[in-house]
């Protein structure tokens, strides 16, 4: 299955890293398996009707951080383990943080407050 087909490009960042932060999620929930093949570059460009280079440096990204490997200029696979799982969950859970924290910095919201109000939400 081509795991791109859900993909939906927005505004936000640039079109490379929505790529690989949908296989990073895709990897998370399991939808992304050790050694599955990704479509070719042209393939997902044409999918996408966006530029093959943008594909490229999307691929590219994946090989440099671990998770997409090229085997024989043929075709590429996603590489799984649980080291990398860990890694990925803890890159976008501390993104996340970090984009909610300056969020509650921005409404004035002293730490205690916002500690209480997690672990409420936490438990609930």
């Amino acid at each position: 299955m081509n795991p791109f087909i859900d993909v939906r490009l927005n505004h936000d960042l640039p079109v490379y890293q929505q790529l690989c932060l949908h296989i990073k999620r895709k990897i998370l929930r399991g939808e992304c398996t050790n050694y599955q093949e990704l479509p070719s570059r042209r393939e997902v460009a044409a999918q996408l009707s966006i530029n093959p280079n943008t594909v490229q440096k999307a691929y590219r990204t994946m090989e440099e951080e671990g998770y997409l490997k090229t085997i024989a200029n043929v075709k590429s696979v996603i590489i799984v383990n649980d080291g990398l799982i860990e890694k990925i969950r803890r890159e976008l859970v501390d993104q996340m943080l970090h984009d909610f924290v300056i969020q509650c910095l921005e409404t004035g919201i002293d730490r205690e407050t916002l500690i209480a109000m997690l672990n409420e939400h936490w438990h609930s």
